[in-house]
């Protein structure tokens, strides 16, 4: 309660002009396509709140009793249980997918603080927004050379909160998959499985066609292709993983997404601490083109950027081609800058060259 009375305390000074606008800057930054969901709506009912008595110069604090009434709850269960599970995953996953976005919107407003969910300990429990500090700017994006503006043409890729997941997607990956000892050693005999299953296959194949002597027929050819084909797939999709598992992020295959969606990521994310396991997770993350305006997103880097996700423009996807840094979020152009900035000794030396070419 000390951080509360300590923002009450300072209201007037710094936090309360500030505090309707990060409140509805939160409410904005929630997809429509996900509004309905219980952690959003709890998250949309503390923006609202706050923005609701933030002309009084202080800060909302909600109790379980009240956000289960006012958010009409489960009623066959208690309302301290009903929200402990939306608040596990809003803190847990709802929220961490939004903080890159809210951070940005408030500095791109010109604000000092960001809005952040918090809830006190005891009985009854409070909830409520708190808001901190901006964090520092990230460093900026190196140039290229003195001639080509790189800097201008950076791009910061943004999480895509409204992905949706196939529903074996959503089985395995909406929290994300631990990768713990269990779940490794599992992985680890099903490849074995798949591995023996295909050898004892094709072993199998093999000796019926080498023990059959009569003429050769579709049902030859038809064993013949998949001798070939069973021991191809299985290496294309143990490439896969393992470039995932050395890469640390690939591309997300089709089948954990809704058929609709595409250009999401699959990726190896360490834990917070050195105890807590790695686990998958898939997301998606998108930017704007800073060339033409478009939507950028991740695809495969081949054929010039082998074994790397770059991000193409929809609009130019074989010019405006960008990298991309999961940890920092960023990308720097891969092809020639379509738009130079000449300096006025470049553009001299430009024109000193036609002039040679000229004679």
């Amino acid at each position: 309660m000390q951080a509360i009375s300590a923002l009450v305390n300072t209201a007037d000074e710094v936090l309360a002009p500030q505090a309707t606008a990060l409140s509805q800057i939160l409410l904005d930054s929630i997809p429509n396509d996900k509004r309905h969901q219980e952690a959003y709506r709890v998250l949309g009912y503390l923006a609202k709140e706050t923005i609701r008595v933030g002309s009084n110069n202080s800060f909302a604090k909600v109790t379980t009793k009240a956000i289960h009434t006012d958010l009409g709850g489960n009623l066959n269960s208690e309302p301290s249980k009903w929200i402990n599970q939306i608040w596990k995953t809003l803190k847990g996953r709802v929220y961490p997918e939004l903080q890159p976005t809210l951070i940005r919107r408030c500095r791109d407003q010109g604000l000092t603080h960001y809005p952040t969910v918090h809830k006190t300990s005891g009985n009854p429990a409070y909830y409520y927004l708190d808001f901190e500090p901006l964090p520092d700017q990230p460093s900026e994006a190196p140039t290229f050379s003195d001639i080509n503006d790189v800097q201008s043409l950076a791009l910061a890729y943004e999480p895509d909160l409204t992905l949706r997941l196939s529903r074996r997607g959503k089985f395995l990956f909406k929290q994300g998959l631990i990768l713990d000892g269990r779940k490794r050693w599992a992985m680890a005999a099903w490849l074995m499985f798949q591995i023996v299953g295909t050898a004892a296959v094709t072993i199998l194949l093999w000796v019926l066609l080498a023990s059959d002597k009569s003429p050769i027929s579709m049902s030859h050819l038809i064993a013949g292709l998949l001798m070939v084909f069973v021991p191809w797939l299985l290496y294309h999709r143990t490439e896969n993983l393992m470039h995932l598992l050395d890469d640390r992020v690939g591309l997300a295959p089709d089948w954990m997404l809704h058929w609709k969606e595409f250009g999401a990521t699959v990726e190896v994310v360490k834990g917070k601490s050195s105890d807590e396991p790695r686990r998958i997770q898939v997301l998606r993350y998108t930017a704007t083109c800073p060339v033409c305006g478009a939507m950028v997103k991740l695809d495969r880097g081949e054929p010039d950027f082998p074994r790397r996700l770059v991000g193409r423009c929809g609009e130019s996807p074989r010019e405006h081609v960008f990298s991309f840094d999961r940890i920092t979020k960023s990308g720097t152009p891969l092809v020639a800058p379509p738009v130079m900035r000449w300096t006025h000794n470049a553009m001299e030396q430009d024109s000193n060259m036609r002039f040679d070419l000229t004679r």
